[in-house]
This record gives C-alpha cells, structure tokens and sequence, in this order.
C-alpha cells in the first residue's frame, strides 16, 4: 500500500511537472512578443521600402561631398530611457547636451506604442538638462508628419527604421553602439539589425572597434567621439590596496554579458574567499551571499566604483563597454574576458586582466591579484593613464567629431 501511495506520488509529480514546465514555456514565449523589438515588428515598423534604402544613400553623398554645413537642429530617433537610464543613452543624453552647447534646436522623436513612455522621456530630458521638443511615434505614418531637422540620428537598431523613412532632413546618422546583430541568436532580430548596417547611414560611435568595423565592412564613414561616463569624484591611493569587495552587472538573458559564467564564478568566489559580492542591474538571480542593488542611479553607481577592489565584467559583443573604463577611472581592477574581436582599450596585465572565459581560469587570476599587491598597482595606474588618454580633452575631440560631420574644412 506505501509502495502505490508513493507511485501515485511521484506520477502526480511527474504531471505537475509537465503541465507547469509547458505553462512556463508559453508564458515566456507570449513575454518575448510583448518585447519592444516584436512590438515593433507587430506594428510594421520593419517593413522595408527599397527607394527608401537609395535616397538615404543618395542624400547622405551629397551631404559628404558638398562641402561645409551648418546645423541649426537635430532630431534624435530613441527608444524610450527613463531619468537614469543605462550607459547606451547616457551617451545619447552626453551627445545632445554637445549639440545644445552649440545653440542648436533639439527634437527627440520616441519610438513605442506606449502613450506613457512620452511622459517618461520628457522627464529624463528635463532631470538632465535637456531643452528639446518630443514626439510620439506610435506608427509608421507618424514619421511623415515630424519636423524638418538638418540632421536625424538614429540611436539602436530599432530606430534606423523609422529614420530610414524619415525624408525631411539633409542628412542620417547611426549612433551604432555596438555590433546589435550579436545580440540575438539566428533568427528575425538578427536579421533586421544587420539589415540596418546596409541603409547608407553616416555612423557615430564612441568605440573604435566599431568605426574599423563599420568602415571597413559596409564602406560607410563613421566618427568617432570619446564616450560620456559617470566619472569618479576620487581616485585610489594604488599604493594601498586590499580585495575586499567585488562589483559586478547581472542582466539575466543577455547573453553578451554571460550571466550564467558570471553567477558560477561568483559562486566559486565565495566558496573559496571571505569577500563581498555586490551585484547591480537585476535582482532576479541573487542567492543570499551575494548584495545584490538592482537597478541603481548615476550617483550611487559612482560610489560602489569608489568603493570596489574589482570590478568583474564580461562582453562578448564588439563594443568593449564603458563600464571597465568607469571602474578603471575610480582605481576598481577589471577583470573581464577574452573573446574573438580585439579589444581597443583593455590591454591584459597592463590596465586590465583579459582571461579565458572558463570558472577555473576566472578564479585562478582573481586568487593571483589577491595575493600580488604590486601587480595591482600597475593595473591601477596604466588604468588612470588609459582613462585619462582617452577622456583627455574630451571637449576638443568632440568638437574634431563635428568638424567632421559638418564638412567643415
């Protein structure tokens, strides 16, 4: 009689089990369609016009070769970031503050269905100093009616397709942030990202690997500007270290980032190591050792950069991100991992550790900087000298980006 009470058990389990793994499966398959990117493949943002595609070639040719131009206003095509948004439109909000300095007219044209995230965008433009007009671009046809504007600026894949149909303006730029299509696994997203490379954009990126990339692989010119990056307000003494606290950036799903390498080095970490672990960007996957802050402001990030003897962040995408060179520029050792493209600013044992993504060689090389004081030094100081060669007269590069984009000779 135990044996059958404990088969009808376990056959109970067992159906659970299934009927609840198929209930998940569906949930997130109906929560990936409700995403922006499918959002704007439902309402038909994507669909591509071929004569679109040969007048922004043909409109940004002459913009090229015609000489000096002035720019009396910008209109910059997002999606939507709230007042403390993230490291991508940081540099959207560092770009449109550059413009505004100049007395040029600001327009944010917001790409989403969502009539709220007008709202939103507004105050963050306003909490960051930004004077511009907004416009909600829920549809397509939308885009027929914005104002006329010098130049238009796309800001993520997404949003080169309504800039692609976007006519009333003399010229088009791709804030191309990184290589997108690396985002996404084979598939309709990683179609459409790549598509966008090919629509004849004048690119703008504030990382090397993608000018190089972008230039030599699609023929197209892209500027360069130095990134705008939440900067330390005090520097470490290199001279007195000690590994007492670990910052890292947990985004479950993003794959560039490796979350899953990520949490089981941390894991290992504090199996082997009496140290802090603070975790910022999600609270979703945090296990009780770990301190993790979720989504934290510009102030607060600043602080934790002051404050950690390691900064732990993997990319596996093209753009080396900007969050090393924040850490770099507070005194934070990076530690992060190697991977198939070249990385323009992270150099292995001379301002950062580049190691092979595997847990054993991740906690080998933090055991060794735990126990090699004057190898943390070096990395402290050649990362000053690396933020300080980069950011050096950020106000003269930017204005060498214009220079350019303008045609001025």
């Amino acid at each position: 009689m135990i044996m059958l009470l404990q088969d009808i058990k376990n056959s109970i389990i067992r159906i659970a089990f299934r009927v609840g793994s198929r209930v998940v499966s569906r949930y997130r398959f109906l929560q990936r369609l409700e995403s922006y990117e499918y959002l704007m493949l439902r309402y038909g943002f994507f669909d591509v016009n071929d004569d679109d595609v040969r007048h922004t070639f043909g409109l940004n040719k002459a913009w090229l070769e015609r000489g000096s131009h002035k720019i009396d206003s910008v209109m910059f095509f997002i999606n939507p970031f709230r007042k403390e948004p993230s490291a991508g439109p940081r540099n959207i909000l560092g770009l449109a503050r550059f413009f505004q300095s100049k007395g040029i007219q600001l327009y944010f044209a917001v790409i989403s269905v969502n009539e709220n995230d007008i709202k939103v965008v507004e105050e963050a433009l306003r909490y960051n100093g930004i004077n511009a007009k907004v416009f909600p671009v829920s549809k397509p046809q939308d885009i027929d009616s914005l104002p006329f504007s010098t130049i238009a600026i796309a800001t993520y894949w997404v949003t080169t397709y309504p800039l692609l149909r976007f006519h009333n303006t003399n010229a088009k730029v791709y804030l191309i942030q990184d290589e997108e299509t690396e985002f996404y696994p084979a598939g309709v997203l990683k179609y459409f990202a790549e598509y966008t490379y090919r629509f004849g954009f004048i690119g703008l990126t504030n990382a090397y690997e993608i000018k190089e990339w972008y230039e030599k692989t699609y023929s197209m010119l892209c500027l360069y500007f130095p990134p705008f990056i939440i900067r330390a307000s005090k520097r470490r003494e290199p001279d007195n270290t000690q590994m007492r606290r670990i910052l890292t950036y947990l985004r479950p799903g993003t794959a560039r980032n490796a979350p899953e390498l990520l949490y089981l080095v941390l894991k290992k970490l504090k199996e082997r190591h009496d140290i802090e672990v603070v975790v910022v960007g999600s609270k979703t996957i945090c296990d009780k050792e770990f301190k993790c802050l979720g989504w934290v402001s510009a102030n607060e990030l600043r602080s934790l950069y002051e404050n950690s003897d390691v900064c732990l962040y993997f990319m596996f995408s093209r753009h080396p991100g900007v969050i090393p060179l924040e850490c770099m520029d507070a005194g934070a050792i990076v530690v992060t991992n190697k991977k198939h493209v070249k990385h323009s600013y992270l150099i292995n044992e001379y301002n950062a550790l580049v190691v092979e993504p595997t847990i054993n060689s991740l906690v080998n090389m933090f055991e060794r900087i735990l126990k090699d004081m004057e190898l943390r030094r070096s990395l402290i100081i050649n990362g000053y000298r690396t933020v300080d060669t980069i950011l050096g007269n950020h106000s003269e590069k930017l204005e060498k980006m214009f220079k350019e984009l303008t045609r001025a000779s």
